[in-house]
């Protein structure tokens, strides 16, 4: 999944990165949560010492629309902490993704659904959910399955949310068996099936049916109701909710909102609330966030940093400075695409197209200097370190594949031999023989670690390569296709920017097989450096559909990624670990290295 939250001299920031980053290494916090045990990511419930207080959480971004009353409708990393407080899920999974399914508990449902309790079946086909009889939503009425089915039909709606063309969704069939059981026939074996219970942007959530009859009523759907509703000032700032915390209020251009518990909230993993108050207040700005923490008084908890953030923390506590290892890692993304600039040169296929040129582009960038020169870090730290198209953190995660090692003579020379010679100026020329080669390598705006990444890839495939680089620094980077997206429309020939992985291999699905290629007719496909390998999508789907055995399927991604690396398909360059600033007094706080976050058990927080 790619993440949803997006020219400075490199010497200004390495003594100050590096001096941070040595901080937060060494931290220790009461949130039971810090970078001294780096794959810790245990979690086991503690008492609150006592009840009572007003949490107040923080980001450096103002919501799109923080009172949405859905991240099916608005899925922002900023609404997704605003609704973990006021959602809640069939199932729920721990932040210790290799607990495997042990790590799965049940949340509004009765169970996790598995084979061994006959709510999968056999063959993998069908997902029977079943609700807890004491669920509520906040109004005290009962959660039944046509509250499910209302969201589901809203979730996979053209004129909604269009999710119905996506898989799973695409074969799936949501039947109601009773008033509290639904079942999901998949339409294939369908092993991820626990990852589409677990969150509402994924297809499995609840609205409350009984206040929309005209929506949703006795298995009769209206899309034109739907559109109506999802206007309603009503729906979007006053939402009845199933989560611990109902909205009390929205500020003003929904900057801040106020919950209070949910005297009826119901789990059966989570624990009743123990706080009288939270709320979510905007800042702005970063430097506005940070300041704020530091002044004190203001914010329990706030996010969303980078390492070029860390100078800005001096000043802080180091129990203060809470970090973990995630699934998010910073990435070069090479264009194999015929729309990369390059083609054109190229007389019709890019460059990349080509595992040798691959190879030769990652043997001529010296990515350790990334590490020790910009974020001050070892080149082995387990934090960082990287050379798979996933994060340590996930159990396919192999630490013996790697990258082909840095070599400025071999990384020329593969170049060569691959067609592309160099003049006797050392300018290296396309297959013609003629045309100097120039690459257009594309990244966010205004981000100081990537210019200064940018500045190091330059000189060095400038030096070793003998290439021109054309860096473009554009907010349009992740803009859609109709927009003219560079990553979506294929207009670049480097791409740098994070990316995040699922919890689960299959989302590779989304991100490296042919039919994820952005296109006219395809604008919302993800594989934007047109990843080709038949190979690995036979391997994706023998995974997908082996439901019974999880060991297997981990081995397969294992080997996936493995392949990855050494086709050089992407060249990661370091592990993005999770940055927050959280208070001591915040007790039950543990970070997730997932795409749910770090509110994950937000209904479990409570001030000491």
């Amino acid at each position: 999944m790619r993440p949803n939250k997006t020219k400075a001299a490199l010497a200004s920031l390495l003594g100050m990165v590096a001096l941070l980053v040595a901080a937060c290494g060494s931290s220790s916090s009461g949130n039971s949560a810090n970078s001294t045990n780096l794959y810790n990511f245990s979690y086991t419930y503690q008492t609150p010492s006592k009840t009572g207080g007003t949490l107040v959480l923080g980001d450096w971004q103002m919501p799109d629309s923080a009172s949405t009353i859905s991240d099916m409708l608005d899925p922002t990393v900023v609404n997704n902490n605003v609704h973990s407080f006021m959602w809640s899920n069939c199932v729920t999974q721990l932040p210790d993704i290799k607990l495997g399914l042990a790590g799965w508990k049940p949340d509004l449902c009765k169970d996790v659904p598995t084979m061994a309790n006959g709510d999968e079946s056999q063959d993998g086909t069908k997902t029977t959910l079943r609700i807890d009889p004491n669920a509520k939503w906040s109004d005290g009425q009962p959660i039944v399955a046509d509250d499910l089915l209302m969201y589901y039909n809203m979730f996979v709606d053209p004129n909604i949310a269009g999710n119905g063309g996506t898989p799973p969704w695409d074969k799936a069939k949501v039947t109601k068996m009773d008033n509290a059981t639904i079942q999901i026939n998949w339409g294939q074996p369908y092993a991820p099936y626990l990852i589409a219970m677990s969150g509402t942007n994924v297809g499995v959530g609840f609205f409350p049916s009984h206040l929309y009859p005209t929506v949703y009523n006795n298995g009769t759907y209206h899309t034109e109701e739907a559109q109506k509703l999802i206007s309603d000032p009503n729906f979007l700032n006053k939402p009845v909710v199933d989560g611990a915390y109902m909205p009390q209020s929205f500020g003003t251009g929904g900057t801040t909102v106020v919950m209070v518990p949910n005297p009826n909230y119901h789990s059966n993993f989570f624990h009743k609330p123990a706080l009288d108050k939270v709320i979510f207040q905007a800042a702005g700005s970063k430097d506005a966030l940070i300041q704020a923490f530091k002044a004190g008084g203001t914010y329990n908890q706030v996010e969303d940093f980078t390492f070029a953030d860390l100078p800005k923390f001096s000043g802080i506590p180091a129990n203060e400075i809470v970090t973990s290892p995630a699934y998010d890692y910073e990435h070069l993304e090479l264009n194999e695409r015929v729309q990369a600039p390059n083609a054109k040169l190229n007389g019709g296929p890019s460059i990349f197209a080509d595992e040798a040129v691959r190879k030769a582009f990652a043997e001529g960038f010296n990515k350790c200097r990334v590490l020790t020169g910009i974020l001050g870090v070892n080149c082995t730290d387990p934090l960082f370190a990287t050379d798979e198209f996933t994060s340590p953190v996930d159990p396919a995660f192999d630490a013996t594949t790697h990258l082909p090692t840095y070599n400025s003579t071999q990384a020329g020379a593969d170049l060569t031999a691959a067609g592309y010679p160099l003049d006797k100026t050392g300018v290296r020329l396309f297959k013609d023989g003629k045309t100097p080669m120039q690459l257009t390598v594309v990244t966010t705006k205004g981000n100081l670690v990537r210019n200064s990444t940018l500045a190091l890839l330059q000189q060095d495939w400038q030096t070793n390569l003998g290439i021109t680089l054309n860096l473009v620094e554009d907010p349009k980077i992740f803009a859609p296709y109709t927009a003219g997206g560079f990553l979506a429309t294929g207009n670049f020939d480097v791409a740098l920017f994070a990316f995040t992985s699922a919890a689960d291999g299959d989302s590779l699905t989304f991100v490296i097989t042919k039919a994820a290629t952005p296109s006219q007719t395809n604008q919302g496909g993800q594989n934007y450096s047109g990843v080709n390998d038949p190979q690995i999508e036979q391997q994706l789907t023998t995974a997908r559909q082996d439901v019974a055995n999880p060991t297997q399927r981990v081995t397969i991604y294992k080997q996936v990624y493995q392949e990855l690396t050494q086709r050089v398909y992407f060249i990661p360059l370091y592990g993005r670990p999770q940055i927050a600033l959280v208070t001591p007094d915040l007790g039950n706080y543990r970070q997730n290295p997932t795409s749910s976050g770090d509110m994950w058990n937000g209904p479990d927080w409570s001030l000491s």
